[in-house]
């Protein structure tokens, strides 16, 4: 598994968003600090849609985008685009989401495609 480590995450960033659960395993800790100097932006319009299934909610989002789906199970999803008036950003979590959920996609918000 090791020696496909880096393949198979240059796979997942090209194909879509890891779930925090995928990106846990390639982070130690939620703790982890990270750099800011890549930051494809400093101000974003943030919207934040909390649903009952995830799942379903990103998948949709994702294709009413022009999007393939995400084809692997997600805790939460982020997408980002140039708008009129800025940045926007629309985060998708459980209606109950964690600290590691919402942080994970804002951070989507702020620097793209960061994994």
């Amino acid at each position: 598994m090791m020696k496909n480590l880096p393949a198979c995450t240059a796979l997942i960033c090209l194909l879509s968003l890891p779930s925090p659960t995928v990106w846990a395993q390639l982070e130690k800790s939620p703790y982890d600090t990270f750099s800011t100097d890549k930051m494809d932006a400093t101000s974003v319009n943030i919207k934040w849609r909390p649903v009952a299934n995830v799942q379903k909610e990103c998948e949709a989002e994702s294709h009413r985008r022009g999007n393939g789906g995400f084809n692997m199970a997600l805790e939460a999803c982020a997408f980002w685009q140039q708008g009129v008036m800025g940045r926007e950003c629309l985060i998708i979590t459980p209606k109950k989401p964690n600290y590691w959920n919402v942080g994970h996609e804002i951070r989507h918000c702020f620097q793209g495609s960061f994994h």
